[in-house]
């Protein structure tokens, strides 16, 4: 008889398991070979287009947010208010 080790044992039964899965996969299946590959194929381009839109509003995003933070004043100096335009005379209160 055979001496088997933990690994042997657990190499086999991963094996079997794996096989059975495949097995038991492909008799449920709902779709053919072809039509599952389709299907996975038109969701990852519609996921990577939709990445790509999600990437494309960043980069807009941080170009903006750098343009807004190069026009902040340095830390420490006091900026005035602009004075506000005077209000015509018909919309005085």
């Amino acid at each position: 008889m055979e001496n088997r080790t933990p690994d042997d044992r657990q190499f086999w039964s991963f094996a079997f398991g794996a096989l059975a899965g495949a097995l038991v996969g492909l008799l449920v299946a709902p779709l053919s070979g072809r039509e599952t590959r389709e299907r996975v194929s038109r969701r990852v381009r519609r996921t990577a287009a939709s990445a790509r839109a999600v990437g494309d509003r960043l980069r807009k995003g941080a170009a903006a947010a750098k343009r807004a933070v190069s026009t902040v004043e340095p830390a420490g100096r006091i900026v005035e208010p602009e004075p506000a335009e005077p209000l015509p005379a018909d919309r005085l209160p």
